[in-house]
């Protein structure tokens, strides 16, 4: 095995491990996939900062603005203002929810984190997540790793958990893994290895879009070469029958919502390709006779729809419960939001923000009258919490590296897909269909607080900084 298959496998590894593991489960649940990346990183990173000279402009770039978040990160946490406190006893005083002030600040007037060990939790996932985008975008670019087995690895690794969410709501089970250490008696809705329904959906239609993306080359591919079996290409459509049907058993309204919208933009972004193979689905069933075919065929359908039709009731009893609740979780989240917007016209807040991990000990201190909870561990909305917790200057950066990955992808797309084969732009659409609507999603929900899906998103955008287009592509049909 050469260094190449070693750094992939080790990829796979931790890709597999965030999801599977403990998905969206905390404390000693997280390590595995955070050792995993680790090593990803020894494995891969000098390899990758030792090309760094011979890269193009764009890598260049994105090591700076990497540079840069990781040492306002830094910086917030050395110089963080107070020591956060949640029902515990400090110098035999019982603190329900309190901020002491740091008194070793190291320069009291300069910014600094709301709390060190809130800031901690989340730079020790955020730094090698940042360092695994540059090092898998280079890597990407000098053809160290072949960005379809990535991509491949993420849909396969969501069918599971699509796979193990069905098979727990269909037997009544009451935390993941039907283990009572996965459970909250006080929450009964999760999926898959997901505390919450609305999460598990929004990594399960970003590998959606991937997926069916997956699906379009492989199928297009079997078709050119007329010897390759079906089967593959029948896996892999039943792998997106089972996303796409696990994302509205879920029970997440929002969730089934954009399963749909997914598959209206991918399939119009797709037609001439998707009817072109439907037509040609026969020719990857030679040995059949043409009765064989058509059995085959009407059979597939009749599963498409039995399970269309199955899991259709769910979205409607999910939409029913919320307009006789009046609809009360929008309510929530729009107060969340006017918190928020209340601490970015705090004077401390600016540039840097109130630090890494903020939001959680900083909510009760601004949350309005009519909020009755005293805390949030989320905010809802990943895009205000970004910019309550990096700043102006840390969440430009931050959207740079987002925004610039969906840029070069249309680029590709739009402007250049002669350099590009059809099998790549296939699942360049499929990609940045993906990162739109999890952007999109993350307006209501807290998709990239998740370590597990924000390292998915992040290998993504990294594949999108490396592409490397060719002087002349071949032509795929």
């Amino acid at each position: 095995m050469d260094k190449r298959q070693f750094t992939l496998i080790s990829l796979v590894i931790t890709i597999c491990l965030g999801p599977l593991i403990a998905g969206s489960y905390y404390d000693s649940w997280r390590y595995p996939m955070l050792i995993s990346l680790y090593l990803f990183l020894i494995i891969s990173l000098p390899s990758s900062i030792a090309r760094i000279s011979s890269a193009p402009v764009q890598l260049k770039l994105l090591l700076f603005v990497t540079i840069a978040i990781i040492t306002q990160g830094v910086w917030m946490l050395a110089n963080y203002k107070f020591i956060f406190i949640e029902d515990s006893i400090v110098d035999n005083i019982y603190h329900r929810w309190q901020l002491l002030p740091n008194k070793d600040q190291l320069l009291p007037h300069s910014p600094g984190a709301i709390s060190q060990s809130e800031a901690v939790d989340r730079l020790t996932s955020i730094i090698p997540t940042l360092l695994a985008t540059l090092s898998i975008a280079i890597l990407t670019y000098f053809k160290r790793l072949k960005f379809q087995s990535i991509l491949i690895a993420i849909f396969w690794t969501t069918v599971a958990v699509a796979l193990l969410g069905i098979s727990q709501r269909l037997s009544g089970a009451t935390g993941s893994y039907w283990l009572d250490t996965f459970s909250f008696p006080s929450r009964q809705l999760f999926f898959g290895t997901y505390r919450s329904p609305a999460i598990a959906c929004c990594l399960l239609n970003l590998s959606l879009a991937i997926g069916l993306s997956h699906l379009l080359a492989t199928a297009r591919k079997c078709i050119r070469s007329r010897k390759s079996k079906p089967s593959k290409v029948i896996a892999i459509a039943f792998g997106n029958i089972l996303i796409a049907c696990g994302s509205i058993q879920s029970g997440s309204k929002a969730g089934a919502v954009f399963t749909i919208i997914t598959l209206i933009v991918w399939l119009t972004w797709n037609y001439s390709a998707s009817w072109k193979t439907i037509r040609q689905f026969r020719e990857l069933l030679p040995g059949s006779s043409p009765t064989e075919k058509n059995i085959i065929l009407t059979a597939l359908t009749a599963i498409i729809l039995i399970l269309s039709i199955a899991v259709a009731g769910t979205v409607i009893n999910r939409w029913a419960d919320a307009q006789e609740s009046n609809y009360n979780t929008i309510e929530a989240r729009k107060s969340i939001n006017e918190t928020q917007l209340k601490m970015i016209q705090d004077p401390d807040w600016g540039a840097l923000g109130f630090g890494p991990g903020s939001f959680y000990p900083l909510y009760p201190y601004y949350k309005t009258e009519a909020e009755e909870k005293s805390h949030q561990f989320y905010a809802h909305n990943d895009h205000l919490q970004t910019l309550v917790e990096w700043g102006w200057l840390g969440g430009s950066l931050l959207y740079f590296i987002y925004g610039g990955a969906l840029f070069l992808l249309l680029k590709n797309i739009l402007r250049n897909p002669s350099k590009f084969s059809k099998q790549e732009i296939y699942y360049q659409k499929g990609m940045t269909i993906g990162l739109v609507i999890i952007s999109l999603h993350a307006l209501i929900d807290f998709p990239f607080q998740i370590e597990s899906i924000a390292l998915i998103t992040e290998c993504l955008i990294a594949i999108a900084w490396g592409l490397k287009p060719r002087s002349s592509a071949s032509k795929q049909t």
